[in-house]
């Protein structure tokens, strides 16, 4: 028998199945079928599929006919539906649970990473999820992140090599689930960031300084660079003059470069080290608030 935490698929029933069905455990069995199942893994659409969840698991999935369901189970036929896997929101700052966590989960994400909110507010959401007194997605968060200089997002300072390793452990007390680093840590007190959360195996990621460049970040062990940064964009010499930075914030990000980027994408691939871009439309985020505030 299979069991799959229920909150890693999410299933596109929309009037057969509230958010609160998905989010807490029914107290019966429940059984979908006529589903057409998602197969991330093969590529594959496959129909005609039943699946049944007891408690907060997924205890058995297969061909219609081939899952009997138990006697007093919930039995919901799911024709010309699907289900895929909760997908997940790889950086995210929770402002406003209100607003963002039920888009959350009434669009398929079922979990999220936050990379630097308060963290008493995260630890009584996160405890308030778990209840199945708040609808929301799973969260992974960093906490404070480290950094080497002022900041208005919560942050420990880490101005000198030798702050790296009680800040990193100040963390791990926390019970974060990863470390953040920001960009304006030197590059002697990044290297000792990177040291010590190795030593200590935890997980760090987030911002990468030119000072320190992609490559150097990757090798270190750094799960993953955030908003493309210090990963330069592969143009010509003409397209290099015409994009030239002319504002700081330009800078930060990655530059546009005539040199080959290959070698540097193949070491990413190698040591595993994630990029998440962080890319959105804002015209089209407003307008979704705005639809949202109207159904609420």
């Amino acid at each position: 028998m299979i069991r799959i935490p229920a909150l890693l698929l999410i299933l596109l029933l929309p009037g057969l199945l509230s958010v609160q069905t998905m989010t807490t455990a029914p107290s019966r069995p429940l059984v979908l079928t006529h589903l057409t199942v998602i197969d991330v893994i093969r590529g594959q659409a496959k129909s005609d599929m039943t699946v049944m969840i007891e408690g907060e698991h997924i205890v058995a999935l297969g061909r219609d006919g081939k899952i009997k369901a138990p006697q007093g189970a919930q039995v919901i036929d799911a024709t010309e539906k699907y289900l895929i896997p909760g997908m997940w929101d790889m950086h995210v700052h929770e402002w406003n649970k209100e607003v963002f966590f039920p888009l959350f989960i009434a669009n398929g994400i079922t979990g999220v990473r936050d990379m630097a909110s308060d963290w008493a507010t995260l630890t009584k959401w996160r405890a308030e999820i778990a209840s199945g007194t708040l609808i929301g997605p799973r969260i992974i968060a960093s906490g404070p992140y480290l950094e080497g200089g002022d900041q208005p997002i919560p942050h420990l300072l880490v101005k000198t090599p030798a702050d790296a390793a009680p800040a990193v452990d100040s963390l791990i007390k926390l019970g974060v689930d990863f470390i953040k680093v920001h960009g304006q840590l030197t590059r002697e007190s990044y290297f000792a960031i990177a040291r010590a959360a190795r030593a200590r195996g935890i997980p760090f990621a987030g911002h990468v300084s030119r000072t320190v460049g992609a490559a150097a970040a990757s090798d270190s062990g750094q799960a993953s660079i955030e908003h493309i940064l210090a990963i330069p964009n592969h143009c010509t010499a003409a397209e290099m003059t015409e994009l030239a930075p002319r504002f700081p914030v330009q800078a930060a990000l990655g530059r546009c470069e005539t040199a080959d980027q290959a070698p540097l994408y193949a070491r990413l691939k190698r040591n595993g080290t994630w990029v998440c871009p962080t890319k959105h439309n804002r015209s089209k985020r407003s307008k979704m608030l705005t639809n949202f505030a109207g159904l609420v």
